[in-house]
This record gives C-alpha cells, sequence and structure tokens, in this order.
C-alpha cells in the first residue's frame, strides 16, 4: 500500500493560471509499475482528496491503480503524463488539471457522480501570443482512448447511479477533452458533457470535446442527446 508522492509542486492549480513557476526539485521523469495508490484519508467523500499531484514534470504509469473519490487525479501545469492499464477509482472530477494526460486501457471506476468525470483547464489567455486564439493549438489537453467507463465494484449499493454521471466538464473556457474508442456502462448520461456549474450554462468555444468509437452508452450508436459542444469523430480525424 504506498501513499501517492508528489513531484515538483506540492500545491494544486488554482486561478486563472495555475500555480507560478517554482523552483525545480524532485523527480521530473517519474515512472512506477503495478503500484496501487491509495489517498489514506478518503475512505468515504471528504472533498478534495488527491492520489496524484504531478506538476512540471514528466511522469508515467503502467498497470497503477488509483483510488479515491473527489479530484483523484492532479496533471498539472506544464506537465505530460501517461497512464496505461490499470484503475482510477473517484467520483467528483476524480481527473482533473492543467497540463496534458494520456489514459490508454484504463478502467474509470465511479463510486459515485457528482460535477464529470474530467474537469480540464487549458491554456489561458495569458498564454496566448497576442489575440490570436489558441485553438486548435491548445496543448494542455485529457486524452482516454481504449478503455472503459464503469461503475465502481466498491460503490455503495445504495447508490442509484444510472445516468447519474458525466463525461466532462471545463474548468476553463479552453477546456480540452477527447475521449477514444472507450466503453460507457449505464452510469453515464447521455448527454455526455456538461458545463461548469456557476458559469454561463452553455459550452463556449473554444472548448472542445470531442468523441470516436464510444460505445455502450448509447445503444445503437444514438447520438442525439449528446451535448451540442461534443464533436463525434469519423476513423480520419
Amino acid at each position: 500500500l504506498i501513499v501517492a508522492p508528489t513531484f515538483n509542486a506540492s500545491l494544486i492549480g488554482m486561478g486563472t493560471v495555475g500555480l507560478p513557476l517554482q523552483p525545480k526539485f524532485g523527480n521530473v521523469d517519474f515512472k512506477a509499475y503495478h503500484i496501487d495508490f491509495r489517498n489514506l484519508a478518503a475512505n468515504y467523500a471528504i472533498s478534495q482528496a488527491l492520489v496524484t499531484d504531478i506538476s512540471y514534470a514528466k511522469a508515467s504509469f503502467y498497470g497503477c491503480n488509483f483510488a479515491s473519490y473527489q479530484d483523484a487525479w492532479y496533471t498539472g501545469r506544464n506537465t505530460s503524463t501517461y497512464v496505461k492499464g490499470g484503475t482510477i477509482y473517484g467520483e467528483t472530477n476524480y481527473v482533473f488539471g492543467f497540463g496534458t494526460v494520456c489514459f490508454e486501457q484504463v478502467t474509470f471506476a465511479n463510486r459515485g457522480c457528482g460535477g464529470a468525470l474530467v474537469a480540464w483547464k487549458g491554456t489561458n489567455k495569458s498564454d496566448r501570443t497576442g489575440t490570436t486564439p489558441i485553438t486548435p493549438g491548445n496543448h494542455y489537453d485529457a486524452y482516454i482512448s481504449n478503455s472503459q467507463i464503469i461503475r465502481s465494484p466498491d460503490a455503495n449499493t445504495t447508490l442509484d447511479l444510472t445516468s447519474k454521471c458525466y463525461l466532462g466538464r471545463p474548468w476553463n473556457d479552453d477546456a480540452t477533452t477527447v475521449i477514444i474508442r472507450t466503453y460507457m456502462d449505464d452510469t453515464i448520461n447521455a448527454t455526455g458533457f456538461i458545463p461548469l456549474s456557476g458559469r454561463p450554462q452553455v459550452i463556449l468555444n473554444p472548448t472542445y470535446y470531442a468523441e470516436h468509437g464510444s460505445y455502450g452508452r448509447c445503444p445503437g450508436g444514438n447520438i442525439s442527446q449528446h451535448a451540442s459542444a461534443d464533436h463525434v469523430l469519423d476513423a480520419a480525424r
């Protein structure tokens, strides 16, 4: 049983630009294989309960499991993370961040529903060149491919999660989330993506959400209920 270490930054990036740049320390190119990471304080939902916090570094995980509840996974500013295999357990916005992350062949286990699975923040105005829009040059993205999103086997049996969970919502208007060839069980609401509460209840440009080859959530591949901002991609793009 391992308590997840922190690499290069120990705080969550907040505000419009994330944390200010900090002096480099720790491991800037970390790899882990077949380790269970758990937030030991979070044996139930207790607001934010990170199991990873990685900023200003590269990190990759192979066959590892991550268990918490709200805000479990954080990929911070100027960070690239890659995850292959394993399971991430959480409930509210449990994949969030302000960097670039790619999940491949990962199981996302919904212990509950609140907010969405992915809450991402893209590049903001201070990172642009002049007034040039960042889209499609936004490099702070979240990608999920060849994975599955399911009700967690350890979810409270009294919880009705049917159609209660969403795929993503934007932490700022420049958010990008792409989901490819991923199975989704009936915990996922057919609209897929939602606005961030407290903001205008529309998903604005240049927010970019996209799916390709998703299955299981909408019987017969029916995409009629998807959010209007959800780009359904074909094999060529």
